[in-house]
């Protein structure tokens, strides 16, 4: 093969710039990252800290799936009313359930108990409330017009408070109140339903209703006031604080409400409320009843939360779980509330927005329904899950054990996985804290994972694997866990070049510098981490093509499987040759031209190598490499010759063949006498072949010299020209006849 000369692109970016082999790392430290694990008997804080929980134990499971409500009486009974056949169940201080009661209608939405341990029951549809003395058969206590019974609540009287649906209206029963007799109706709502009610220490009565939901607060004269507009599907409970401050919840009944799909945990509320905030504008009380013209509220846009109203009437959200509804809640003391979530059976225990966390879990999950008290025991609760319906009983103490299982960490390959270091604690062993991890290919762990082992001085003692799943356990008190790092490494990977392609032209890359581009207040806020935040714009660069002929361009795409830098080397040579040409070396781009001038016409193939060598110690760098599909070099000229000339009666006829040896004819054209070029078809009609013939027809040429020029055009861009004179002899007159 003949030396020749090349040209090299200027460069562009055509990789990742991500290290490789180097040791990475995973990092675990906020609610986000923890949620998608599993707690047992372990809290996790809104900061990422995990402790040990109130113990959380499972006391009964009923058949069926919906528990409304629960009050317990004076011995320590407590009644569970349900929502499959409206069956009241009793459980003992011991957790023996019993059946109570199974009234005609589905649905036992709400339950009371007086001071006499009389047990009221509010059922529903064709709505009834039921009185049920001890030891005594129930009996139909109270039946009004109304289809749902919602709510039961006494007053410091006696006075008993029905919550009604579909009118929205609440009866008064006096404590003299009998069967039969006819009720006062204390208070009537434009809502549909009256939902859940409760009294404040000034005995005003506070009523949440549903749909287009209000908060009311109605005097003891039965004069009622709409202290908040929600305009959510329902108020699903009311908690009435200290001087007149009213607490409540709202609820979606299709979903829980947020309109951002980004969002997923409570962690992304104060953005939520950001967003809805700047969009709002509407007032957030009001008394219009024409629901036609009112606009939407906040809290209709909002997801599920829990309000607080103020003395002075001013509203705002205190926490929402976001991804879900709030069921229930109750106030767990020093300013903090006890959460019901509507999934996976979530207890929250929150004070504001900056400061709340995941308490405990269900077993069995579902929603928590409803909580109350556990009797003799302080700051013991119980705990109500439906879908399935089961009772908890959550401690005032914490768990003499629990752990926390994380999700599957995915390495991307097979890898060998180093320390676990905690994050946020300078000593690595915290004392009622230890480790376990396993490793596995499958993305979830099954039979083919490893066991569990325990770290060996901290590092991961199971074997490499794709997947890593670690789990803390905790057995004191006092152990807290604010983060993990998980360290790892794998293989180096050979580089892959999957495509190649080559064009007939030049091409030259012009990078043009990049700009400043300094970090605004903006990005400084909205980056997380500081990993999303562009210090400086990478340069630009745009592909010219070159003019000059003879110039072949490749470019091939590539990727890394470990995400190394790539530099590329490229190489020629002929179908025929054993050896390779370099044409380049340590190439930054997947861009590269070269001049095929002083080739030898014929068939070559072009190699490009890819190396991670910089990217990786010496002795661990991969290559990969790619042949291209064979390509045709062909400088020279096709040949064109004049074969015959001949002068026909009415025309002259020149025949032309052209040839070349490689490349296809691909056009072909002459000139008559400097005139316009005339296109030239092959004598067969089509340019398929390295020889064509062309058959030129001058139709009644003029008399005398003449000069054509035929020039033809391969496929490779290379022209050839023939050129012919001849003389076109004028016509002789007719010889007139002697006269005789």
């Amino acid at each position: 093969m003949k030396q020749f000369a090349y040209l090299v692109c200027l460069f562009g970016l055509s990789c990742s710039v991500l290290l490789a082999v180097k040791t990475r790392s995973v990092e675990q430290h906020d609610f986000a990252a923890f949620i998608a694990g599993e707690p047992e008997n372990v809290s996790i804080s809104n900061l990422g800290e995990m402790e040990l929980a109130p113990a959380l134990e499972e006391i009964a499971t009923l058949d069926d799936p919906i528990i409304w409500d629960a009050v317990a009486d004076s011995q320590g009974n407590v009644y569970l009313g349900t929502g499959k056949e409206g069956t009241v169940y009793k459980m003992t201080p011991a957790g023996e359930v019993e059946t109570v009661f199974k009234p005609e209608e589905t649905l036992t939405r709400t339950l009371a108990i007086d001071t006499e341990d009389n047990l009221y029951v509010g059922s529903s549809p064709n709505g009834r409330v039921y009185r049920i003395a001890p030891g005594q058969r129930p009996e139909i206590y109270f039946d009004p017009e109304d289809e749902y019974i919602w709510d039961l609540v006494f007053d410091k009287e006696g006075n008993l408070y029905v919550a009604t649906g579909a009118e929205g209206t609440i009866f008064k029963l006096k404590p003299d109140f009998k069967p039969g007799d006819e009720a006062e109706t204390w208070f009537t709502s434009d809502r549909v339903h009256v939902t859940t009610m409760t009294f404040d220490d000034e005995g005003n009565l506070l009523a949440g209703t549903a749909p287009r939901a209000y908060v009311y607060r109605i005097s003891p004269d039965g004069t009622g006031t709409v202290i908040y507009n929600a305009g959510t599907d329902e108020i699903s409970a009311l908690h009435a604080g200290e001087n007149g401050t009213v607490y409540f919840s709202t609820l979606h009944a299709n979903g829980h409400g947020n309109k951002d799909k980004n969002a997923t945990t409570a962690m992304d509320l104060p953005t939520v409320l950001e967003k809805l905030y700047r969009g709002s504008t509407t007032k957030t009380t009001t008394t219009n009843n024409n629901d036609d013209k009112e606009e939407e509220p906040l809290a209709a846009q909002a997801p599920s939360l829990l309000f607080r109203i103020g003395p002075d009437g001013f509203t705002e959200p205190i926490w929402s779980p976001v991804s879900m509804n709030i069921y229930t809640f109750r106030a767990a003391g020093d300013g903090e509330f006890y959460i019901g979530g509507s999934e996976n059976g979530q207890l929250f225990k929150v004070r504001d927005l900056t400061s709340w966390r995941l308490l405990q879990s269900a077993k069995t999950g579902g929603e928590i329904s409803r909580m109350i008290p556990v009797p003799n025991e302080e700051g013991a609760l119980y705990i109500m899950t439906s879908n399935p319906g089961a009772v908890y009983k959550l401690s005032s103490k914490p768990s003499e054990e629990g752990n926390f299982t994380g999700e599957p960490v995915d390495a991307s390959v097979s890898a060998d996985w180093g320390a676990l270091r905690l994050f946020g604690s300078i000593p690595q062993d915290i004392a009622g804290l230890s480790w376990e991890t396993r490793t596995g290919n499958s993305p979830e762990p099954d039979e083919t994972w490893s066991d569990w082992q325990p770290l060996r001085d901290h590092s991961v003692a199971s074997p490499h694997g794709r997947y890593l799943q670690y789990r803390a356990n905790f057995d004191k008190t006092e152990a807290i866990l604010r983060g993990v790092r998980l360290f790892y490494t794998y293989r180096n990977g050979a580089p892959i070049v999957s495509r190649i392609n080559l064009l007939p032209v030049g091409l030259t890359v012009v990078t043009i510098p990049p700009k400043d581009s300094p970090v605004n207040v903006s990005q400084l806020t909205s980056g997380k981490n500081g990993k999303s935040i562009q210090v400086q714009r990478p340069p630009v660069r745009q592909i010219r093509p070159l003019s000059e002929p003879g110039f072949f361009s490749a470019g091939w795409r590539s990727f890394d499987p470990n995400g190394d830098k790539l530099i590329y080397s490229v190489a020629v040579k002929a179908e025929s040759d054993e050896d390779w040409v370099t044409l380049g070396e340590d190439l930054e781009v997947n861009v590269f031209s070269f001049n095929t001038r002083g080739l030898d016409d014929g068939y070559y193939m072009l190699k490009v190598t890819a190396s991670d060598e910089r990217s990786n110690p010496p002795g661990e760098a991969r290559t990969g490499m790619k042949l291209s599909q064979p390509f045709l070099v062909d400088n020279s000229n096709p040949s064109v010759t004049l074969e015959t000339q001949k002068r026909n009666e009415n025309s002259y006829v020149l025949v032309f063949t052209a040839s070349d040896k490689y490349s296809i004819i691909a056009e072909a054209n002459y000139v008559l006498d400097g005139g316009k070029p005339v296109q030239l078809q092959p004598e067969d009609g089509i340019f398929d072949s390295q020889e064509e013939i062309f058959r030129v027809v001058l139709e009644d040429p003029k008399a005398g010299s003449h000069s054509i020029v035929v020039e033809v055009e391969d496929e490779s861009g290379n022209r050839g020209v023939a050129q012919a004179v001849f003389t076109i002899e004028a016509a002789q007159a007719d010889t007139p006849a002697e006269t005789p």
